[in-house]
């Protein structure tokens, strides 16, 4: 994912923190898989990976985050925002 928050004329390089996390549905509980944080100035990628062992039923979903002086947005170009997995199972 990517972050961007905008700068204008005569603003000063300001800092913003942003985080992108995997969570993990079971049984009606939600857990974080796994998590990126980190604070930038203008703009920044974030990314997470990880390997888990999922079971029917289980449900994945992508939470951003992303706090600063003023607003910003989340990249949503096919480039700028992306999810890519692959299944592997045992027989």
């Amino acid at each position: 994912m990517h972050f961007v928050v905008p700068i204008e004329d005569g603003d000063d390089y300001q800092t913003f923190f942003h985080s992108i996390a995997l969570v993990l549905t079971r049984n009606n509980l939600s857990s974080v898989i796994v998590e990126s944080q980190a604070t930038d100035v203008i703009q920044a990628p974030s990314s997470v990976s990880t390997d888990i062992q999922l079971i029917q039923g289980d449900k994945i979903h992508i939470e951003a985050t992303m706090n600063a002086t003023k607003s910003g947005t989340l990249g949503v170009a096919p480039q700028d925002s992306f999810f890519s997995g692959r299944l592997l199972f045992k027989q």
